[in-house]
């Protein structure tokens, strides 16, 4: 007899039928959220990065003031100024509370902040890694991956924003995944506030809203109605506006300040107008989300940024973010989604500059918390990984080591513990200048170094230095002059600032040695152009002034170490140094002062190479002595470097003429025709060394090119003259 099967009631067949159903879904599995409390070793451990991190940090902090906007900032933190928008009302009055330690200068002291508020980011990714992944170790190595990254890691040695920046975008992110599990009131409206005050830190912060939404959305989806109070409910709406709106208190500064008139004093915030364009950085909107003028200049922008993501971490250890993206998807989908939403947020307004100055920090750092997305990813990855290996203490003990990746990686772009560039470089544009002395500067690079050195180390406050930039804000104008009382404008400071700067030096050149910066000569403002008697006076230019050609003392600590990482900035000071000597050189050249000039012009190419001018000059400077061999010698040089320069194989070829090597003239004249076949130069040297060849016909079609391309040329004119017997 057949035993009867008994059949499942239909609660339990729906039950099995939805999990069955569950399993061939594409959709993971959404875990249930488990509150784990942080044990007392796991705080321990926090602390510990925090204070390694931070005394690595301390062992690359800069001296003194750096370029970029690091003079802008350090001396708004000092004179309690409002630094360029948006403000930064809470870097700069935690950057004052700095100034009152009693250690070194003003300007390592600010820049201490940056240092502590990245070592405090790096931690704070710790205990993300921590809430979500449960492991010590992966928690660890995803934290100190994140300190060494490539961006982070240079931020955190430089007096600005970015690391305080990052700091409370991982504050938020914490604060919201604790919330995630305790579902606690205090905890969003903690968020809410710490929020708030990102905001007055920078305005950046914005960019994590979407993901922020999204999150409280899915937990409070999720909340037991009869225990929790909806996020969206009335009550919850009004009190996490209210935290927020807390957190913006600081920018009550701007406005107390703004009224007292500063020294430094962005914006003037003393109207509602002006506040707001402060804050939201109305200044910078035309720069952005500009539509690209050409594919090529979008491909630029947008692969340099992507390149820029890729590079974080070391091309080495990107594959784990790809593993971590697996891990976090099979693990809560969710978190995938809030964490992408951060990444993608932040790098879409990061794509939105249509200018990109590529090793310009600023650039790089508006990645940072997509940055600190990856670092959680490359965690997951880590762990992804580590659950493959076995024995686990192996893989663990392999994982530990992964930070030393990027540490090595990217420790001397980090170094700045011997960087005296902006100091040096602001101290040579003062230390020369007579009494009744003004100055006028216009790039970053000039201008703030110098704004550290005057209104925090008081260094030659006697001369007036005006920002032809910042003539453009009536503020600046009004601040110079309250300083300076006995510089004459001669027109309203609301005037256009071409005209404020004509008024300036018309009024005041009978008064003042008046100098301009390198900058007036290579960036030309067509609205404020260096006078065209101004001379050039050392690394200055001097209106009406008299060069003497001879070598001015200036301090260039560091220049020559390559274990000093020298950026953008420094590059474009260590060509004006270059620039300078090699000035020194043609001006010996002209004197016919061979050895001088020769002597000068060596130490133009050291500081800079890269410059094509200078090899010929060198090597005219050696013919002129009939040393030959040295002009064969760094011309190869130059060609080695400049491969693709007509004027380098010229000036080679012109050697080899020199030393009635003809063949080899002809030769080098050949390959700068291949570069630019209408250089009627090469054909009429060419020319030459086939007539002394014995080619005449050959050497009169060269001349004849030459004075097609060139008809008024009276040097290619004689020497077809002489070849055809016309003297």
């Amino acid at each position: 007899m057949s035993k009867k099967v008994k059949q499942k009631p239909k609660a339990a067949q729906k039950i099995q039928g939805q999990e069955k159903g569950k399993e061939k879904s594409w959709l993971p599995i959404e875990t249930g959220i488990e509150a784990v409390r942080v044990k007392g070793m796991e705080y321990l451990w926090g602390i510990l990065i925090f204070l390694g991190v931070l005394g690595c940090y301390l062992h690359l902090l800069p001296p003194t003031v750096t370029f970029s906007d690091s003079g802008d900032f350090i001396t708004c933190a000092y004179t309690l100024g409002i630094a360029h928008p948006t403000g930064y009302p809470t870097w700069t009055m935690l950057g004052h509370i700095l100034t009152w330690i009693p250690l070194s200068n003003i300007g390592m002291r600010v820049t201490l902040l940056s240092c502590i508020a990245g070592a405090l980011a790096v931690m704070l990714v710790y205990f993300c890694l921590l809430k979500l992944t449960r492991k010590l170790v992966i928690s660890i190595v995803g934290a100190g991956v994140f300190a060494f990254s490539y961006t982070h890691f240079r931020v955190s040695q430089i007096a600005d924003v970015y690391s305080l920046y990052v700091f409370f975008a991982a504050l938020v992110v914490l604060i919201l995944l604790i919330w995630r599990e305790t579902k606690k009131s205090f905890h969003l409206y903690l968020g809410a506030f710490v929020y708030g005050l990102g905001f007055t830190n920078h305005l950046l912060i914005i960019t994590l809203f979407p993901a922020i939404i999204y999150l409280i959305w899915t937990v409070d989806r999720s909340r037991d109605a009869k225990f929790c109070v909806s996020a969206f409910s009335a009550r919850s709406m009004g009190m996490l506006t209210l935290c927020f709106f807390l957190g913006l208190l600081p920018y009550s500064y701007l406005l107390i300040r703004g009224f007292q008139q500063p020294l430094i004093d962005w914006g003037e915030p003393t109207t509602i107008t002006s506040f707001l364009r402060l804050i939201t950085g109305g200044i910078y909107k035309e720069s952005m989300f500009k539509e690209a003028s050409s594919p090529s200049q979008l491909w630029e922008t947008y692969g340099y940024h992507l390149y820029l993501l890729g590079k974080q971490f070391t091309f080495w250890l990107s594959p784990f973010i790809i593993l971590g993206l697996w891990k976090l998807y099979r693990t809560s989908l969710s978190l995938l989604i809030f964490l992408c939403l951060i990444f993608l947020c932040n790098t879409l307004y990061a794509l939105g500059l249509q200018k990109v100055i590529q090793g310009l920090i600023d650039h790089e750092s508006y990645h940072l918390p997509s940055i600190m997305v990856m670092s959680i990813l490359l965690g997951y990855g880590i762990l992804f990984v580590c659950e493959l290996i076995k024995p686990k203490k192996i893989a663990y003990f392999l994982a530990s080591l992964l930070p030393i990746i990027p540490l090595t990686s990217y420790y001397h772009q980090a170094d700045v513990s011997k960087y005296f560039f902006a100091h040096d470089y602001g101290m040579n544009l003062l230390r020369h200048l007579p009494k009744k002395a003004m100055m006028f500067n216009q790039v970053d690079y000039n201008v703030f170094p110098l704004w550290y050195l005057q209104y925090v180390e008081n260094v030659r406050l006697d001369v007036p230095v005006f920002s032809v930039l910042f003539l453009t804000r009536p503020w600046y104008v009004e601040r110079i002059l309250k300083l300076y009382p006995e510089v004459a404008l001669g027109c309203k400071p609301t005037d256009p600032y071409s005209q404020i700067f004509s008024s300036i030096i018309n009024n005041n050149a009978n008064d003042y040695q008046i100098y301009f910066t390198h900058d007036f000569a290579t960036q030309k403002d067509a609205n404020a152009p260096m006078p065209n008697e101004a001379v050039k006076d050392g690394i200055l230019y001097c209106l009406r002034g008299k060069g003497t050609g001879e070598e001015l003392a200036y301090n260039y600590r560091g220049v020559f170490d390559p274990c000093i990482y020298k950026e953008v900035w420094a590059d474009e000071v260590i060509g004006v140094y270059g620039y300078y000597y090699a000035w020194l050189g043609q001006e010996a050249l002209q004197g016919n002062n061979f050895p001088k000039a020769i002597n000068y012009l060596k130490k133009a190419m050291e500081f800079d190479k890269d410059n094509v001018s200078y090899y010929p000059n060198l090597a005219l400077a050696y013919n002129s002595q009939k040393k030959h061999t040295e002009a064969i010698s760094i011309l190869k040089q130059g060609v080695k470097i400049h491969a693709d320069k007509v004027e380098i194989w010229y000036h080679l070829a012109m050697t080899y003429y020199y030393m009635q090597k003809y063949d080899e003239a002809i030769s080098n004249l050949q390959h700068a025709l291949s570069i630019n076949p209408n250089d009627a130069s090469s054909y009429d040297l060419l020319g030459v060394c086939y007539h002394f060849k014995g080619q005449k016909q050959q050497a009169i079609e060269a001349i004849q090119t030459s004075l097609r391309l060139n008809p008024s040329s009276q040097e290619a004119m004689m020497h077809l003259g002489m070849i055809q017997g016309q003297q």
